[in-house]
């Protein structure tokens, strides 16, 4: 059974922890293990990948800060001040695999704040120059509480087989929608990425404000992307029965139907 949270009231509190995107290994091994006993004791023994919801003031967030930083897209960024103005107003979906004690992969979606989003942020300077708050016009969305950014999405190398992002985004995709009323989702995506999310599992993003994709930071091209969740829903739920090969139509069927809805724990009370 997945667990979900009460949707929190923004709140002006501050960070309460010092986010931290360097721990030593034993640091890591420490909070992973801590992590793992914490938040999935009550799901089954039967579940080795699980995906677990974090937020932005709990100290296993520091364990998704140090796989982001360690991911080969942001390996030599300064993810710490990249994120600073949005730290209080993220939160982290974090997989990792209990039989080895280790995380795996992490989402981190940004929330509406005083400080904006980092992706509409990006999007009004080079290459891409979309007028600010043209994205909102194009996508009539006006009330940026049902927005999340798509900040960062990295799974370790070698639990690159699909599976691990496949839960990942059925864990955003069900607490947006379940939990945090979210009808909008905005990303900066690589284009290998991006191929994968859409034509295997069948993810419906368009270009974000019209946008073109293009040569992006260490992306040989990146596409600024938006998705409106009903439709991704109804795209997904589409797939299922088309014909596309098992393979992708079982990635659909578990996006739209949660087949492993019983390794997911969204118990923040973040």
């Amino acid at each position: 059974m997945t667990m979900l949270p009460m949707k929190r009231e923004p709140s002006e509190d501050t960070i309460q922890i010092e986010p931290k995107y360097k721990l030593s290994l034993e640091e890591l091994n420490r909070l992973t293990n801590e992590l793992i006993a914490d938040k999935t004791k009550s799901i089954s023994e039967g579940h080795r990948l699980v995906t677990v919801e974090v937020g932005s003031d709990e100290i296993y967030s520091n364990v998704a800060r140090h796989i982001e930083q360690n991911l080969a897209f942001f390996k030599e960024d300064d993810l710490e001040s990249e994120f600073k103005p949005y730290e209080s107003a993220s939160r982290f979906f974090i997989s990792v695999d209990r039989r080895e004690g280790k995380a795996t992969g992490v989402i981190r979606v940004i929330e509406n704040s005083p400080a904006g989003f980092e992706t509409p942020h990006d999007l009004s300077n080079p290459p891409f120059n979309i007028a600010e708050g043209e994205w909102m016009k194009q996508h009539d969305i006006t009330d940026l509480d049902k927005v999340w950014d798509i900040a960062s999405l990295g799974v370790l190398p070698e639990y690159q087989n699909g599976f691990v992002s496949l839960q990942l985004f059925r864990a955003v995709y069900k607490s947006a929608v379940e939990v945090h009323d979210i009808e909008h989702f905005v990303a900066l995506i690589d284009k290998n990425a991006l191929g994968k999310l859409e034509n295997f599992f069948g993810v419906a993003f368009q270009p974000l404000a019209g946008s073109t994709g293009a040569p992006y930071h260490h992306s040989e091209w990146t596409q600024p992307v938006y998705g409106h969740l009903p439709d991704m829903y109804l795209t997904a739920n589409h797939r299922m029965d088309a014909p596309i090969g098992k393979a992708a139509s079982r990635a659909a069927e578990v996006l739209v139907m949660g087949a492993n809805d019983g390794s997911l724990v969204l118990d923040t009370e973040n």
